[in-house]
């Protein structure tokens, strides 16, 4: 589980769930308080929240504080290697505003 924290005073904070599926793809469930009326997009990206870089994989728009992504295209043990982070964006139209991210751990 990812804790996502608030950014830029938007106030949405939240938690993504990740789970290896049986295909080396991974599960990934957001649930998030304080969402917007329109879609927001969120992503997984390289990196971390405090040097974020560029989108490593899509995952479905927020709607209504919730998105579900079955089949992201990368085993589970891949991104927990401290090197990335779950950012999701305020709107289409402001995806260079940030609203809540959270890193994704690492193994132990």
């Amino acid at each position: 589980e990812v804790q996502l924290l608030e950014l830029n005073g938007s106030g949405q904070t939240g938690t993504a769930t990740l789970r290896s599926n049986s295909d080396n793809t991974t599960l990934v469930t957001l649930r998030v308080t304080e969402w917007p009326r329109d879609p927001q997009p969120v992503h997984i990206h390289d990196g971390t929240c405090e040097n974020l870089g560029g989108v490593a994989y899509r995952l479905k728009d927020i709607n209504f504080g919730d998105s579900e992504t079955p089949n992201v295209k990368v085993k589970l043990d891949d991104l927990r290697t401290g090197n990335f982070a779950i950012n999701i964006h305020d709107s289409l139209q402001r995806q260079d505003e940030y609203t809540a991210c959270g890193n994704i751990p690492p193994l132990p």
